[in-house]
């Protein structure tokens, strides 16, 4: 008689092995999701500054008074067809999240706030904008957190 079928010992090993295998991966790609979600918000604030070089460019009253800087909200410098939606799945802060260009430096500066996560510079206590050079690196993409929140707060006081 020739038996051709696995005991339960030999399936009980598969199926720790592929548990096995299955614990050491899970992390790693959830740091790949993550990691692809920071690279899609700084292509958005990549793509933000271009749409403000743009309008600097074509803005003669600004370039030509004595303003030093202009600041571009994401909902005047991209239609929601453009960019609407975050990585995380949520909406961008059309009203809060903004490009500053200042006129003696040269400098671009951008905030782009997700539902989940922003794109800033941390300043230790509080998030400010995230300049251009910033934007290679996955550290400018920072969880909104108590502090972030206390900044937005305090701005709306103001």
């Amino acid at each position: 008689m020739n038996n051709r079928a696995y005991t339960l010992v030999e399936l009980l090993a598969i199926v720790a092995i592929l548990g096995i295998i299955s614990l050491v991966s899970a992390p790693n790609i959830l740091v790949m999701v993550d990691n692809n979600k920071k690279d899609e918000m700084l292509q958005d604030a990549v793509y933000l500054i271009s749409k403000a070089k743009t309008k600097v460019a074509s803005d003669r009253d600004f370039r030509n008074g004595s303003e030093t800087t202009a600041k571009y909200f994401l909902k005047d410098l991209a239609t929601t067809d453009e960019i609407d939606k975050d990585p995380d799945g949520g909406s961008y802060d059309r009203n809060n999240s903004y490009v500053l260009y200042s006129k003696s430096t040269g400098d671009y500066c951008v905030y782009l706030k997700g539902q989940k996560r922003s794109v800033a510079r941390n300043d230790g206590a509080l998030f400010s904008c995230a300049y251009e050079d910033q934007l290679y690196s996955r550290e400018s993409v920072v969880k909104n957190s108590w502090h972030f929140w206390l900044k937005y707060f305090l701005k709306k006081i103001d």
